[in-house]
């Protein structure tokens, strides 16, 4: 599909000058989807073997490591399920580094007139962003602009539900730079 833009330029010499702008659609489309299939790659490629918590009714499940290179965006994948089924309320997911307990990124997911919403609470260095839905136990994110400082770190994923329906957390796997140790 083609989208033509007429544009009036100045007028020279006494004619008016008429610029066709035309921008193929198809191409801005094709944009969009091989960046979302790529983000999608991200997602499923995941290592084999993964940590799996349970306790009391919730499950957490993240991969032992992550692969990712320098600069470039990582998914952290956090799948969780937790015993209320037909909980409605807030969401809080936490992500903190293991050894120092420090939260690098929390969001919040509630309710606002009618549809369910992401409000980022906590985002030091603004490098990342939900991923996941938390709404259908999904609490990955995605780590933009990867550095060598984030090698072998652990790093926790933690799911809290408001009120008496508890809250839980699962060590995610090291990120791993090809080249850094």
């Amino acid at each position: 599909m083609l989208n033509v833009k007429f544009r009036k330029l100045q007028k020279t010499a006494g004619v008016s000058v008429l610029l066709v702008q035309w921008i193929d659609l198809r191409h801005l489309k094709a944009q969009r989807e091989k960046r979302m299939l790529f983000i999608l790659l991200c997602a499923f490629a995941l290592p084999v073997t993964a940590n799996r918590c349970s306790i009391n009714g919730w499950t957490m499940e993240t991969p032992d490591e992550v692969m990712g290179r320098e600069g470039k965006l990582v998914v952290l994948y956090c799948k969780f399920a937790h015993p209320n089924r037909e909980y409605k309320g807030n969401i809080n997911i936490i992500w903190s580094e293991k050894q120092t307990q420090n939260i690098f990124f929390k969001y919040k997911n509630y309710l606002s007139s009618g549809t369910y919403k992401n409000e980022i609470v906590d985002n030091v260095g603004d490098r990342y962003r939900p991923m996941g839905d938390p709404r259908k136990n999904d609490a990955s994110i995605i780590i933009n602009q990867l550095r060598t400082t984030d090698t072998n770190k652990i790093l926790n994923c933690r799911v809290e539900l408001t009120g008496q329906a508890g809250k839980f957390g699962c060590p995610h796997g090291q990120i791993k730079i090809p080249g850094e140790e």
